[in-house]
């Protein structure tokens, strides 16, 4: 042991990353107002909530782009 605290990064993998609704609209090429729209009416994940904020998986949202895009309801 070389007395050095043991850090873990935050981030690892950047398939694992979290996406703003800014990313993401830019992503589904739609307004942010789109995007809120959308997960009001399950028509898209929701976001997972860190306190006010909104951020998606970008895991997720692949795997939904890539299974058609399918409600969520």
């Amino acid at each position: 042991m070389t007395g050095e605290p043991h850090s873990t990064p935050l981030v690892g993998n950047p398939s694992t990353m979290l996406l703003t609704v800014d990313e993401v609209a830019a992503e589904l090429r739609l307004s942010r107002a789109a995007v809120y729209r959308m997960v009001a009416t399950y028509a898209m994940p929701a976001p997972i909530k860190l306190g006010r904020s909104a951020r998606w998986s970008r895991d997720v949202l692949r795997n939904w782009i890539a299974d058609g895009c399918p409600s969520v309801a």
